[in-house]
């Protein structure tokens, strides 16, 4: 059995929070929780705006379009969209998503890799210290 507690291949890096106005919710959780603005970067039609605070670091994603597919992948409005989830190997465990019932929603050998698991989250693998804002660093 893995002894979980000191696994180091696979650990929550962040929870992504889609939201319809970037400023007011930049300011919300710097204001009353205390997060930082690490950076802000676009990708794939999108802002992610990444944040560091004490506990789980989050990511803002503002779309471009509400009717992109990816902003799409958990409903349509301010909604949680997804966890990420480092990985020392994404093709090995994207792998085992699908023999674990996992929908693959991106290809297996991309970065990240995108999954809804068989309970319906959305997640995503992303590599160990692959530029992601993490807790105490």
């Amino acid at each position: 059995m893995t002894d979980l507690k000191n696994d180091t291949r696979h650990h929550v890096t962040h929870l992504a929070i889609k939201v319809m106005d970037l400023d007011k919710s930049v300011a919300y959780y710097r204001d009353v929780f205390g997060y930082e603005v690490i950076n802000n970067l676009w990708h794939n039609g999108h802002v992610s705006c990444h944040l560091k605070g004490a506990g789980i670091n989050l990511t803002l994603l503002k779309y471009d379009s509400e009717e992109s597919p990816e902003a799409l992948y958990a409903g349509t409005g301010a909604t949680i969209h997804h966890i990420g989830i480092e990985s020392d190997d994404l093709e090995g465990t994207a792998a085992k998503l699908v023999a674990a019932g996992c929908t693959l929603l991106s290809e297996p050998t991309s970065t990240p890799v995108k999954y809804r698991a068989p309970d319906g989250t959305i997640a995503e693998l992303i590599p160990i210290g692959s530029g992601k804002v993490r807790a105490g660093g």
